[in-house]
C-alpha cells in the first residue's frame, strides 16, 4: 500500500478489498505524518458485519489516535 497518497485515494482503493458485493465501505486514520491504519467492512462469524470505522480504530496505535483524521469511502453496487 503506498502511503505517500492522499487518504482519500487510499479509501476509495480499499473499496475493492471488502468482501461484499453489494455495500462495500472502506476507512483510512491518518494524522500529519500521513496514513497510519485502514480497514475495510467484513462479515464476523456470527454473521454480523464489522464496519470499517470500528475495524481500523481498533487497529489503530492509540498514542496516535489524539488528533487524527477518519476517512471513509463507500459505495453501492
Amino acid at each position: 500500500m503506498n502511503t505517500e497518497r492522499l487518504p482519500k485515494e487510499i479509501a476509495v482503493d480499499l473499496l475493492d478489498r471488502s468482501p461484499y458485493s453489494t455495500v462495500q465501505h472502506a476507512a483510512v486514520l491518518s494524522d500529519k505524518h500521513g496514513p497510519f491504519c485502514w480497514a475495510v467492512n467484513y462479515p464476523t462469524a456470527d454473521g454480523m458485519t464489522k464496519h470499517a470505522e470500528q475495524r481500523a480504530i481498533e487497529k489503530a496505535n492509540p498514542r496516535r489516535l489524539a488528533g487524527s483524521c477518519l476517512t471513509v469511502a463507500g459505495r453501492r453496487r
